[in-house]
């Protein structure tokens, strides 16, 4: 059976109506899913620069603790002994 070429070059311009919007949607989609993972690893990045940050003040105040601790054994050994760490420390010195 043959077809009239209208309907003929209506069913052309239908398949290729539905390619074109089948590609679009894949392109878009795709699009889309590269945006979402450059935010998420944009957040990532931003994540552990702050952890690097934290970790960095967190050895720095680790060393001063460390000679603040030093200098008060040095400088009151008595009240030093019994006293188990940091913490103790500072609330038998200093009452808070």
């Amino acid at each position: 059976m043959t077809w009239p070429p209208e309907i003929n070059v209506a069913v052309i311009d239908a398949i290729f109506a539905v390619a074109g919007y089948v590609a679009k949607s894949a392109v878009d989609w795709w699009q889309r899913r590269r945006s979402e993972r450059a935010r998420a690893l944009g957040k990532l990045y931003r994540l552990q620069s702050l952890l690097n940050a934290s970790g960095a003040l967190f050895k720095v105040q680790k060393e001063q603790v460390q000679i603040l601790m030093t200098l008060l054994v040095k400088n009151h050994p008595d009240e030093c002994e019994s006293v188990a760490g940091y913490e103790e420390h500072d609330t038998m010195l200093w009452g808070f």
